[in-house]
């Protein structure tokens, strides 16, 4: 086999299917802190729709118009619902955790969007550690199982052009929405 063929074999190597995401995978993590106790943040955040949190779209990543529950009512893993986005294009979200009130993630596959060309599928974890005085720290890292080696340098481009930015807007309208929850409840 010569050096290229080698090359080209390693670059081309469809990655290994483990169900988890590992540190190879290309990824990219928000942290925020919501004013918040963290029994009441988990009750809170189930009130707020996909739909309501991604308000906007981005140059690669359109924006959320709806959602459709397919099986359960997203409290269970299993339960998955298809994602519409304004460019018609929809994906599979399949809640694969759920451990009320510290941590939840979440699988997208079957994607239209023309990340499909680049990623096998992606994973969102949310982790929820009470740092006390009320407060909670929320850290949401994505996921992103590439198809090659390629395929992850064109995924960590996309992540630093656009996906960050929208984990940092959904993350701070999240803290907004349940913060004003809270204060409106007491």
């Amino acid at each position: 086999m010569t050096t290229t063929q080698i090359i080209l074999s390693l670059v081309l190597l469809p990655t290994t299917d483990t169900g988890q995401p590992n540190k190879n995978w290309a990824q990219h993590t928000v942290k925020e802190v919501i004013n918040v106790p963290i029994e009441d943040i988990w009750q809170l955040a189930q009130t707020l729709s996909l739909e309501e949190m991604v308000v906007k779209g981005y140059d690669d990543l359109p924006k959320i118009t709806h959602t459709k529950m397919m099986q359960g009512d997203w409290t269970n893993a299993g339960d998955y619902r298809i994602v519409y986005f304004s460019t018609g294009d929809t994906a599979i979200e399949t809640l694969i955790q759920y451990s009320s009130p510290t941590s939840f993630a979440y699988q997208i596959t079957n994607f239209t969007l023309p990340l499909k060309r680049v990623a096998k599928k992606a994973q969102g974890i949310f982790t929820y550690t009470d740092i006390g005085s009320g407060k909670t720290a929320v850290e949401w890292t994505y996921y992103f199982e590439q198809k090659n080696f390629i395929a992850k340098m064109l995924i960590n481009r996309y992540i630093k052009k656009t996906h960050r930015y929208w984990m940092k807007d959904i993350i701070s309208l999240t803290k907004e929405k349940i913060e004003l929850k809270y204060s409106n409840r007491k």
